[in-house]
């Protein structure tokens, strides 16, 4: 473009070189937010790795070398919700299907998922799920009764 202008143009000169500019500052946001998505990606991944270890936003500052509110800030913008939130929702995800797939106790679980204790995991699972541990175990187990009557009752020969 520079060179398309007249010798002597100032104005032209100088407007191409702003053009030049905007499109290089507008070419390195990309990489930029594509660098953001990544390290959000990593953090999900660290925390996927930890779900069964005791872990804060201070250690994870510290792996990913970020300050708590620019991880926090990164995290957020890709998922919606803060890497401590994320982990608890996570923790009680996992909970849930260890209800329903194995015979581990409350306490088993909260151990295995790196809650305090299980009177902390109990409050916690109770307050996302509207319902205690004991109890989500109890309606999963009668669910599965009633639709395996329903099913062997569909199945019987005449």
């Amino acid at each position: 473009e520079i060179s398309a202008c007249l010798v002597g143009s100032e104005m032209c000169i100088r407007d191409s070189l702003l053009h030049r500019l905007i499109q290089l500052l507008s070419a390195g946001q990309a990489p930029r937010e594509e660098q953001a998505v990544s390290a959000a990606e990593a953090m999900l991944d660290y925390i996927h790795h930890n779900l069964e270890s005791r872990f804060t936003l201070d250690d994870m500052s510290r792996y990913f070398y970020l300050s708590k509110a620019q991880l926090i800030r990164v995290f957020k913008a890709r998922y919606h919700v803060t890497p401590m939130q994320y982990t608890i929702l996570k923790r009680v995800e996992t909970s849930m299907y260890l209800l329903e797939n194995s015979r581990l106790s409350i306490k088993a679980i909260a151990e295995r998922l790196a809650f305090s204790d299980s009177k902390h995991y109990a409050n916690t699972f109770a307050r996302l799920t509207g319902t205690a541990p004991v109890k989500y175990r109890k309606q999963v187990v009668e669910n599965r009764n009633t639709l395996l009557a329903q099913a062997m009752k569909k199945i019987q020969l005449p």
